[in-house]
């Protein structure tokens, strides 16, 4: 199991400030929810990806590995809203007929399934982009300084710390 927060610590703009790094990574995430075009989708999965890599030092087979749990939940979401039920003239791109309707996948289905996939790995590409650079210490220390309640961060430092405990058992 890789732990992020080495990938945090070698880092090559560890020592920016938290703050900077979140909104740098939040700007093309709010963008990219904000408009439903695949372009804006693309160019931040592309852009994304590319600093990632390049800051954090991580090899692009290690940055895979990381996309491929997510990437197996958004392919079973893109075959959901891409699989359906349609009426006879619904234009479809494969179809099953019986006597009452078609199914199959329909070009709506299939590009709406598309644009969501893209989408979310574009986020997903902002976040990992924090995450990869932005060690936890640092992170709980731009909490602290928030408006957040105090308990709240000590709690989210508790289940930081015990999510790599429950690992460590789990692989002994």
């Amino acid at each position: 199991m890789f732990s992020i927060d080495s990938f945090a610590y070698k880092s090559k703009i560890k020592d920016i400030d938290p703050k900077a790094k979140l909104f740098f990574a939040l700007a093309p995430l709010i963008l990219c929810i904000g408009f439903d075009a695949y372009i804006v989708s693309g160019v931040t999965l592309i852009l994304m990806v590319c600093l990632t890599l390049k800051y954090s030092l991580m090899g692009l087979k290690t940055y895979l590995k990381f996309m491929s749990l997510p990437l197996g939940f958004l392919l079973v979401g893109f075959l959901v809203l891409g699989f359906g039920r349609f009426d006879f003239d619904t234009p479809t791109l494969f179809a099953l007929t019986t006597s009452t309707y078609n199914y199959g996948i329909s070009y709506d289905g299939l590009n709406l399934g598309l644009k969501l996939t893209l989408r979310a790995l574009a986020c997903l590409s902002c976040l990992y982009f924090f995450s990869f650079n932005t060690p936890m210490a640092d992170v709980f220390l731009m909490l602290e300084k928030s408006l957040l309640p105090k308990v709240i961060v000590r709690l989210t430092e508790l289940i930081y710390k015990y999510i790599f405990l429950l690992i460590d058992i789990a692989e002994k």
